[in-house]
């Protein structure tokens, strides 16, 4: 074994070990029949692994690519991944379980007689894609994209393929004798229905449909709008519904809003931000917003070499904010009692932020939960996201988030949101 390998089996036998920006090519060496938990791979590239009977727990892919590598016969057990592309990779005999694959593609990937349990993929692309004699079972690929699929022999158990591209009519009728749940897209079925109606219906009938059409429309406008900017951005998943729905047939709206915060994209200035200088900074000139650069219309916070801390806070006005931060009930954001699934997202170019999230618990008291730190950016790099997942045990009632020190010239932050997930 070359020391190289050897250094990186070291690296990926511990657990909870972050891998950012690496590069790694696993040609001539064969890692197999390995178990890894809970490792992180953040803007990655691999290829050229040979990674049979890996056993793949609690692991975590994002912006990462993954070419011509095989991992027949692995478990991926609680996985998730976000903007992530398998390209040229066998992934047959394997087990996915427990997992969020959302908003990833797949091209001239094999998925033969492999299963899939309780696994989301909502949003993917798959081109070139094998899933033959595979088997679903309370899976979700709402929302995605098809181009020449092989679903021969495929076994489907509450498994949800709504408004999806790509699939003939022939096979769409296939897959709903087997069990499997499928529509076409939503315009499609709506431009259907709405062609159907107005050949039954005289001149008035037209009339009054095309109103309450732009009604509606009006009404719903904004949140349509805001929706439709998240699906583009990966943030969440509004045309997917929660796995544990699939079976009932029952899901919510597709507008159904989550726990967010109130002016994460700074649309109305320092709402909701409390600004608290350590020294006598002078706040005007250390913390702006403007709108020269942003990652979502209209403007996004400055920060310039600012000492002291910047906690989001419930109220909208934080002049009546006047006791210790951590003491104040307004930065306390409520738990169910069986504790949270939460995801810390950002956008920021210009410097390294950083965000400690911190949990109360339900006797009193408090911690830091999560301690959130970026990969640095150059004054040329563009806007760049950042997102980690995080488990906030039953044991706490509520969190907060801040913002840290920023010794930085002029870094720029946007979209900063806690959001529930599934």
């Amino acid at each position: 074994m070359n020391k190289n390998k050897a250094s990186l089996i070291d690296r990926l036998n511990k657990v909870d070990v972050p891998f950012y920006g690496e590069e790694f090519d696993l040609k001539d060496n064969n890692f197999t029949n390995k178990i890894f938990d809970s490792l992180k791979f953040n803007q990655c590239e691999l290829k050229n692994g040979w990674l049979n009977g890996f056993t793949l727990n609690k692991v975590q892919i994002r912006s990462s690519h993954i070419s011509k590598s095989d991992f027949t016969n692995s478990k991926f057990i609680e996985c998730f991944a976000g903007n992530y592309f398998f390209e040229e990779c066998n992934l047959s005999d394997s087990i996915f379980k427990d997992s969020d694959f959302s908003g990833g593609a797949f091209d001239k990937t094999d998925f033969i007689n492999s299963i899939f349990e309780n696994c989301d993929f909502a949003l993917c692309e798959f081109k070139d894609v094998s899933f033959k004699n595979a088997k679903f079972t309370n899976c979700n690929f709402n929302a995605s994209y098809f181009q020449n699929i092989n679903l021969e022999n495929a076994r489907y158990e509450s498994a949800s393929f709504k408004y999806v591209e790509g699939l003939s009519e022939q096979l769409m009728q296939d897959m709903n004798k087997n069990g499997a749940q499928v529509c076409l897209p939503l315009e499609v079925n709506l431009k259907n229905s709405i062609i159907l109606s107005i050949n039954k219906m005289n001149h008035i009938f037209k009339i009054l449909i095309v109103a309450c059409v732009f009604f509606t429309v009006g009404i719903y406008f904004k949140d349509i709008i805001r929706n439709i900017s998240k699906i583009f951005t990966l943030e969440s998943n509004p045309l997917s519904y929660p796995i544990n729905y699939l079976s009932t047939g029952a899901p919510p709206s597709f507008f159904e809003d989550r726990l967010s915060l109130d002016n994460f994209d700074f649309s109305e200035n320092l709402n909701h931000w409390w600004i608290i200088p350590k020294t006598k900074n002078n706040v005007s000139e250390n913390i702006k917003i403007v709108q020269s650069t942003f990652s979502s219309f209209p403007q996004a916070l400055n920060i310039n070499r600012f000492d002291g801390e910047i906690f989001f806070i419930k109220t909208k006005k934080t002049s009546a904010a006047n006791n210790t931060p951590l003491d104040n009930e307004n930065i306390w954001m409520p738990l169910n009692k069986k504790g949270e699934n939460l995801k810390i997202s950002f956008y920021y170019k210009n410097g390294h932020p950083q965000i400690n999230v911190f949990g109360r618990f339900k006797e009193g008291g408090y911690k830091i939960l999560a301690e959130i730190n970026s990969l640095e950016t150059k004054k040329e790099t563009p806007w760049t996201f950042y997102s980690e997942g995080l488990k906030v045990p039953s044991n706490f009632d509520a969190i907060c988030l801040k913002l840290n020190d920023f010794p930085e010239d002029s870094i720029y932050m946007d979209d900063i949101n806690i959001e529930t997930t599934f």
